[in-house]
C-alpha cells in the first residue's frame, strides 16, 4: 500500500530547521531596516541643504529667509521654500524653528585656493515623546555636502 503524506516527526523537522533559519535572518533584517532608515534621514536632510543653497543663490530669497549671524547666513527649516517633511523616517517629529544649516562664504584673506569653497553646516533633530521622556536623533555636520559619513545619534532634548 502506498504512503501519502508526511509523518509528524518529518513536519517537526522542517518546522525546526526552519525556526532556526528565521532566528538566524532576524537580526540581518532588523540590521537593514535601521540602515534603510539612517540613509533616509540623512537623504532627508541632504534634499534640505540642497533646497537652502538653491535659494542662497536669489539675493532677494536669502535676504528674506537668511540670518547673517557671525559665522555665515542661516536658515531654519522652518523658512526653507518647497515641500519640508513633518517626520524623519523613524516617525520623529522634525524641530522645524531648531534646524539649520549654516552657509559661509570665504573671506578675502583666504589663500587663494580656498577662496572658492563654501561651507555648509547643518544641525538636524528629530524628536518625540516616549515613555514619558522626549528623545531625539540628531545629526551635525560641519560639512554639509558630505553627509554620508555623519553619524545620526540620540541627543537630548534641549
Amino acid at each position: 500500500m502506498k504512503k501519502n503524506g508526511f509523518t509528524l516527526v518529518e513536519l517537526i523537522a522542517v518546522l525546526v530547521i526552519l525556526s532556526i533559519i528565521a532566528l538566524m535572518a532576524t537580526p540581518n533584517i532588523i540590521s537593514l531596516m535601521q540602515s534603510g532608515k539612517e540613509k533616509s534621514f540623512v537623504t532627508d536632510v541632504e534634499e534640505m541643504v540642497s533646497t537652502a543653497k538653491y535659494m542662497y543663490k536669489s539675493e532677494s530669497v536669502r535676504q528674506a529667509n537668511f540670518t547673517a549671524d557671525g559665522t555665515g547666513y542661516k536658515i531654519l527649516m522652518s523658512n526653507l521654500n518647497g515641500t519640508v517633511p513633518d517626520t524623519d523616517p523613524y516617525g520623529y517629529e522634525y524641530q522645524k524653528n531648531e534646524n539649520y544649516i549654516i552657509i559661509t562664504e570665504p573671506s578675502d584673506t583666504q589663500a587663494a585656493d580656498t577662496i572658492s569653497k563654501r561651507t555648509v553646516a547643518v544641525h538636524f533633530k528629530a524628536c518625540k515623546v516616549k515613555d514619558g521622556a522626549t528623545v531625539c536623533h540628531c545629526l551635525d555636520s560641519s560639512d554639509g555636502d558630505n553627509l554620508k559619513t555623519t553619524d545620526i545619534r540620540d541627543c537630548s532634548y534641549n
